[in-house]
């Protein structure tokens, strides 16, 4: 594999004024598409034809994308298309920021473009999702379900059918079947907002939060977990086994 140097140029620095540090290479171009190796304890190739070829990686398997990457039992890597499959104990370290663990990978490397199945766990410093499948875009750091899946964030759990994450801002929307589930409270719904960081879940259709015998329907508005506060709007209905209160915020 032949490892490349990038030469980055400087122009000459004005009188008086600092020189302008120069800007990485895009990530459009062909040096970071590749997949660097970093270490194999077996590895080979073969050539399928005139224009397919693959190399094969086996035993404590790990890659190299720019700032990611990836660690795997075994790997096979088409080096026409650019797109690996990695199988057994596989782990996504993205910018050491976000990782990603499964049993199997498909990683499109020009794109970027990583889906992952079985036993599927994306980790950030605040939260833990685990679900069956799971597309995750490496330029816009975001992570897509659709077959069921569990957010835990401390002391709670999120279930839901679907669920879209932005890792940069922390931020994701849960779809079908939403079930927040607090020590002190329960949220059920279609769609939910929610910020692993902030812990604050915003409503947008009709919700239903219980606390105990306290029951509260909303359409609209905010609860803040770490503060215990929160605002509805869109004529919430507040019950406990007592009284009723109706109004418009």
């Amino acid at each position: 594999m032949c490892r490349g140097n990038l030469l980055m140029a400087q122009a000459p620095a004005k009188k008086n004024t600092p020189p302008r540090t120069q800007k990485n290479t895009v990530d459009t171009s062909d040096q970071n598409k590749l997949l660097h190796t970093i270490h194999a304890d077996r590895e080979g190739g073969k050539k399928l034809n005139d224009t397919s070829e693959i190399q094969y990686f086996a035993g404590n398997v790990q890659l190299r994308q720019n700032h990611t990457l990836f660690d795997c039992d075994s790997a096979v890597l088409n080096k026409n298309t650019n797109i690996m499959e990695a199988f057994g104990h596989v782990h996504i370290n993205d910018n050491d920021s976000v990782n990603i663990y499964s049993d199997y990978l498909r990683y499109q490397s020009n794109d970027k473009k990583a889906f992952l199945k079985n036993n599927v766990k994306l980790r950030d410093l605040k939260s833990t999702l685990t679900t069956t499948q799971l597309d995750y875009d490496l330029n816009t750091r975001i992570a897509v379900y659709n077959l069921n899946g569990k957010l835990v964030t401390d002391s709670s759990v999120l279930t839901s059918v679907s669920g879209t994450y932005f890792a940069d801002t922390r931020d994701a929307t849960f779809y079908n079947n939403v079930v927040l589930t607090d020590p002190q409270y329960t949220i059920k719904t279609d769609t939910l907002q929610y910020n692993t960081f902030s812990k604050i879940a915003t409503f947008t259709v009709p919700t239903m939060i219980t606390s105990g015998t306290r029951s509260i329907e909303t359409t609209d508005g905010w609860y803040d977990q770490i503060h215990r506060k929160g605002y509805f709007s869109k004529r919430p209905i507040i019950k406990d086994s007592a009284s009723t209160l109706i109004a418009d915020e």
